[in-house]
């Protein structure tokens, strides 16, 4: 039985693995295995699971206690009507799409990064250095990013096809979810991109994609009004935090500094986050995502003394009392903590000068809101300092 999983970003290679691990552990114990063919014609799209309140849009919050409640809650506790396990967040789509089959093996593949490497699948091409921003980051990373597609290319071409499951960047993946389709492959597009937009989602997901499963509610009405099986079960992020905070952690009075997952971004952001914390007289500790080289970081760093963690940022989360996070995945993972944060986003002048180019051209416009928290609850949750960041403003944050 094959399985093949392609993502991106670090988020996407946490998610990844979860889901690897699962599968698996789902047929160690079976020398043959049985499970349902999907069937796109019988197959019934859940009811509105608990995660969507009836008044989910009405709602607004007063303070963060509360918002903590709800986001807690539409997060994810449970995972809908039709889940057997609890703890099965997007497995039970996956297990739909495989087909019918009595084997003594299971093959599952990756394009990712270090979660999902470690996780024991057989890795076909590496993705943990494919990130980047701006219109000039992202021609930089083109060549690696194309000899990976090809090798995930040559991934689905050889042998019978399987389940193909695509996390998020779309950029990569959408072109191998139409190749996978081609191939005959069943797809199943987990946080189809650009899935946190209210207004539309993508146009070319129902062409490429049998089922997707989407994190937020209003993208899989939208997904489902354009003719794809969409799904919501609640975000992902809160099985992959309460995974990695099993045991109590005592919390102290220190500042945690995520500054993103990108080097470009770390590089944009650490002159800034040094002005901002000058003279803070409380522990500084350094949130990196898996892979990031700690001490090469450190060595830029030219605030405060500080320590560093690499790949354990909800703990890290949890054990301190305020955060600074750029904006993405870890701003939700700073509300599961229920640590303040506040989201701090600098461009370097290259990016400045892009956004000022596109948004002439009128194909750019500045989001309402850039931090998910904020774009969950449609109002502003958790302070965003964005370029041009002022560093006063952000030391007012982490000292109130």
């Amino acid at each position: 039985m094959r399985v093949f999983i392609s993502v991106g970003e670090a988020s996407g290679d946490a998610y990844g693995a979860v889901l690897a691990r699962e599968i698996a552990a789902g047929f160690d114990d079976r020398a043959a295995f049985e499970v349902a063919m999907l069937n796109l014609v019988s197959l019934r799209t859940p009811k509105a699971s608990k995660h969507v309140p009836a008044d989910y849009e009405a709602r607004r919050v007063l303070g963060r206690a509360e918002a903590w409640q709800i986001l807690g809650y539409d997060l994810v506790d449970e995972t809908g009507p039709e889940v057997e396990r609890g703890d099965d967040v997007f497995l039970h789509d996956c297990w739909k799409l495989l087909p019918v089959a009595r084997r003594s093996f299971l093959d599952i593949a990756a394009v990712g990064g270090p979660r999902l490497r470690e996780s024991g699948v057989r890795m076909v091409a590496r993705s943990d250095r494919w990130g980047a921003v701006g219109i000039l980051n992202s021609l930089a990373k083109v060549p690696k990013v194309m000899g990976g597609i090809r090798a995930a290319k040559r991934e689905l071409a050889t042998g019978e096809p399987g389940v193909f499951v695509p996390i998020d960047f779309g950029y990569a993946n959408i072109r191998l979810a139409r190749r996978a389709k081609r191939l005959g492959w069943k797809v199943l597009y987990l946080v189809p991109p650009g899935s946190w937009r209210r207004d539309r989602q993508g146009k070319d997901l129902p062409a490429v994609a049998d089922i997707a499963v989407t994190p937020f509610p209003w993208s899989a009405e939208i997904l489902q009004k354009m003719g794809l099986d969409a799904r919501f079960y609640g975000h992902p992020i809160k099985q992959t935090f309460l995974e990695a905070t099993l045991e109590p952690i005592e919390r102290g009075n220190g500042v945690v500094v995520l500054p993103g997952s990108r080097e470009a971004e770390i590089s944009a952001n650490l002159p800034v986050l040094a002005v901002a914390l000058h003279g803070l007289k409380v522990p500084i500790e350094f949130a990196f995502a898996p892979g990031t080289d700690a001490d090469a970081v450190l060595a830029q760093w030219e605030g405060p003394t500080a320590t560093a963690v690499v790949g354990e940022t909800q703990k890290a989360l949890l054990r301190a009392r305020v955060a600074v996070v750029c904006s993405g995945t870890a701003t939700l993972e700073a509300v599961l903590a229920k640590t303040p944060c506040t989201v701090v986003y600098q461009g370097s002048p290259q990016m400045r000068a892009e956004e000022k180019l596109l948004t002439r051209l009128r194909l750019w416009k500045r989001p309402k809101f850039v931090s998910l928290p904020n774009i969950l609850l449609d109002r502003a949750l958790v302070p965003e300092r964005l370029d041009p960041v002022d560093p006063a403003a952000v030391r007012r944050d982490v000292d109130s």
